[in-house]
């Protein structure tokens, strides 16, 4: 990131890095969230927990504000995602990988993550209660995917 980059374009910089520079495996070392950055920064390699925490170091790096939002109620495995504030406002952010979609999820609010259905499923059910409110508008029609920068 640069310093002349706003923090929006500063958080879709450092989704991006993540989501295309470590590698999905299934097992990790989650012993904590710093030992999980490190491994994905050093490994390359992690499963959701360790997106999650590369992401959260990079945003704390960044001076953007950011909690770590956990799947509940789950049937097999926890989901962990970044949930950030840009702008006073908070929206979620997955990088993990998932199988059939090849992209990521940047600044979605919850009303867009929770409209999300792949193969029949969202895997994004969560304690709302537990975080602060998510922005209500989106933002969706300012991000360019295909080249992952900003429109204007």
């Amino acid at each position: 990131t640069w310093d002349s980059m706003s923090d929006m374009e500063r958080a879709l910089a450092i989704t991006y890095w993540v989501r295309y520079n470590i590698y999905y495996v299934s097992n990790c070392d989650d012993s904590s969230w710093t030992r999980a950055a490190y491994d994905g920064f050093t490994k390359r390699s992690g499963n959701c927990y360790t997106y999650a925490m590369c992401a959260r170091a990079l945003f704390d790096l960044a001076g953007i504000e950011n909690m770590i939002i956990i799947r509940d109620p789950y049937i097999h495995n926890p989901h962990f995602w970044n949930y950030i504030c840009i702008d006073g406002e908070w929206y979620h952010c997955d990088s993990t990988p998932r199988l059939g979609y090849n992209s990521y999820f940047f600044m979605y609010t919850t009303r867009e993550l929770k409209n999300f259905w792949h193969n029949g499923w969202n895997g994004y059910n969560f304690d709302e209660s537990l975080y602060p409110e998510s922005a209500s508008d989106s933002v969706q029609g300012r991000i360019s995917y295909w080249n992952h920068t900003l429109k204007y």
